[in-house]
């Protein structure tokens, strides 16, 4: 079986300075659901490439002119980077090279957001669903009991890849950026003009769909854009559409209570895919009449 990992690893960004910095119970009892990191998947299909804040398409390299799209609801959806891995591919790259280290990717985002949103963030994530399967040349089961063990099966290989103690998180006044070798989470707000934050932790939940749920792609969708990549035509033009899909990986809450610029950051690495991906958000909070 070929695998495939989606990264939407998200690790942060930062705000306008708050001078006493007031938080939520970010991250402690929030209902981090399965069905809503399934609404976080779906979300990230539905979107066209062309205005996606996760796609290499856009011009704006931050994501901050469209993290706004498909938006709604108590909830809002934050990502980092979206792509797709051929785990053989990139073992016979690692073997050839003679590199079996950790190639580290370091993404900066921006995103102006609502106050009193509920923030999802996907800190390493994974999934899979039939149309990627087929695409990949798998062969997916006929029956849905089969096909729903087979693509469980198959995300949570993806996700045990993260090693158990990389899922970590750090939440609130921070001074200086923290860099681990591990999945984190770092959120707080900026309390000088020098970026300087506050730091706490976070907790980082792994959350897993047990009944399978359908995803939709846009015509542009969001894995359009790496037709080539992989295999010629891989994903333009999806089937089925929707497609039967489960999830797995690891996922932080947090929710500001207070306007401001906050400093949110993550840290997910999965050595088996000699992967790792660190992303930085600059997050503006603003009253509903401020936007």
């Amino acid at each position: 079986m070929n695998m495939t990992i989606k990264s939407a690893i998200t690790a942060c960004g930062f705000l306008a300075a708050v001078s006493t910095p007031v938080f939520g119970n970010e991250g402690k009892g929030l209902g981090i659901t399965p069905e809503l990191t399934a609404q976080w998947w779906q979300w990230v299909f539905s979107i066209p490439s062309s205005v996606h804040p996760l796609s290499e398409k856009t011009t704006d390299s931050t994501g901050a002119g469209y993290c706004m799209v498909g938006q709604q609801g108590e909830t809002w959806f934050l990502g980092g980077i979206f792509k797709v891995v051929d785990i053989a591919a990139v073992r016979r790259q690692a073997k050839s090279e003679g590199n079996e280290g950790i190639n580290t990717v370091e993404i900066e985002r921006k995103c102006l957001i609502t106050l009193g949103k509920t923030i999802l963030i996907p800190v390493l994530n994974a999934e899979c669903n039939t149309a990627e399967e087929l695409a990949l040349g798998n062969d997916v089961p006929e029956s849905l009991l089969e096909k729903t063990r087979y693509l469980r099966n198959c995300a949570k290989t993806l996700a045990d890849a993260v090693t158990e103690n990389t899922a970590t998180a750090y939440f609130g006044p921070v001074v200086d950026a923290v860099t681990e070798n591990t999945a984190t989470a770092y959120f707080g707000p900026v309390v000088d003009g020098f970026g300087t934050w506050i730091q706490n932790r976070v907790p980082v939940k792994r959350v897993h769909t047990v009944l399978p749920f359908f995803v939709t792609y846009s015509p542009d969708n969001i894995l359009s854009s790496n037709c080539g990549e992989l295999e010629d035509g891989f994903l333009c033009a999806p089937v089925p559409n929707p497609s039967l899909t489960q999830v797995d990986g690891y996922w932080a809450h947090v929710r500001p209570l207070t306007p401001g610029t906050y400093k949110l950051q993550t840290f997910g690495e999965a050595p088996y895919f000699q992967f790792a991906l660190q992303i930085t958000y600059t997050l503006t909070v603003v009253g509903p009449n401020d936007q």
